[in-house]
């Protein structure tokens, strides 16, 4: 199919229009504050510039390869850096408890690991039979995934984990150039954006 670009007269009423049209569309601001639904389902997520704000089930206690923050400041950052775009900051702590993610590699996270296989820790030897059991996970049945976080597992969630967070009071994760999000009182998991890079391997996208 072939187009044509036919020039005609406009009139001065058209490009009047035009011109309050196009004024209008750039006051139209991408910062405007939006509220998560309160209908929103377990698994339902938004984004907010580089990071994604899901709805995850209630937790009772601390979630594996997390733990509680005792004494969050607020309004807390919920991504690291110092620029504009890592501001994603949760605006107060009334009816919030933090949980925030172990270091990955870090002996929090091997030791946690661990005594999910019911490894104790304060045995010498406990990292090679924290090794020794992820292997005999995978002799058991090859062919499939195990159903047990592994170390490599963990380490690739860890890169791009944020905290949980848990309130009891509705509250706002504030960003000066992304919007608001406002949150009603339910669980949430902040995760990091991610992409693939040149050499294929995954990197995570800072704002």
């Amino acid at each position: 199919m072939s187009t044509a670009v036919i020039d005609a007269p406009v009139s001065h009423a058209t490009v009047v229009r035009l011109r309050a049209a196009a004024a209008a569309v750039e006051q139209i601001k991408n910062d405007a504050p939006q509220q998560f639904p309160e209908a929103a389902s377990v698994g339902d997520a938004v984004r907010q510039g580089d990071i994604y704000i899901q709805k995850i089930d209630d937790i009772s206690e601390t979630p594996l390869l997390y733990t509680r923050t005792l004494h969050p400041v607020f309004p807390l950052q919920l991504a690291e850096g110092n620029t504009k775009g890592s501001r994603h900051c949760l605006a107060h702590g009334d009816g919030v408890t933090v949980y925030s993610p172990v270091e990955a590699g870090s002996r929090e996270m091997f030791a946690q690991l661990a005594e999910m296989r019911g490894i104790s820790t304060a045995e010498p030897n406990w990292r090679p039979r924290l090794q020794e059991a992820e292997w005999a996970e995978r002799r058991a049945n090859p062919a499939a995934p195990t159903n047990r976080l592994t170390a490599q597992d963990a380490t690739t969630m860890l890169a791009f984990a944020g905290p949980i967070l848990r309130l009891t009071k509705a509250n706002t994760i504030a960003h000066p150039e992304h919007g608001d999000w406002l949150l009603p009182p339910g669980t949430y998991r902040i995760t990091y954006q991610r992409t693939v890079a040149r050499d294929n391997t995954v990197i995570r996208v800072w704002d």
